[in-house]
């Protein structure tokens, strides 16, 4: 049986307001620069993963042998998710390079009001961003990945 797709899960279409990437009194540019690059990273690692999930659906038939298809198939499969880690890769550097700009009163005040669940997973991706923290936990695992 064919695996059903994952783009019906997509959210809906949403707009907003333009002019929240442009920097103002309270929340200079850099702050602004930030959350869309790391929006525009995040649509980078989904779009990644329904590439993914669409190559599944071109698996040759089971079981797998030593065939050309199968050949082909895992080495596109691997070269997405070498994508998939790069991109996890160049997220690591941004986070760090971005130290400074985390830490604004503002950017603190939104990470402030994500759920918990979400929080915690920014949290432990700056700190497994920091050179000085990679040799523990998450980081370890992130950093040998990339």
């Amino acid at each position: 049986m064919k695996k059903k797709s994952n783009l019906s899960k997509i959210s809906a279409l949403e707009t907003f307001d333009e002019a929240a990437f442009f920097g103002s009194e309270d929340v200079p540019q850099d702050v602004c620069n930030l959350v869309l690059t790391l929006a525009c990273i995040y649509n980078d690692y989904n779009d990644r993963l329904m590439a993914l999930d669409y190559l599944e659906k071109a698996k040759p038939p089971e079981p797998p042998m030593e065939t050309s298809q199968w050949g082909v198939f895992n080495g596109v499969k691997m070269h997405g998710i070498r994508i998939l880690v790069a991109v996890v890769h160049e997220l690591l550097q941004f986070v760090e390079k971005k130290r400074k700009t985390i830490k604004h009163p503002f950017f603190e005040l939104v990470v402030s009001k994500i759920d918990s669940t979400h929080r915690e997973s920014w949290e432990m991706l700056v700190k497994a961003s920091h050179k000085d923290n990679r040799s523990h936990g998450i980081a370890i695992t992130l950093h040998r990945a990339c």
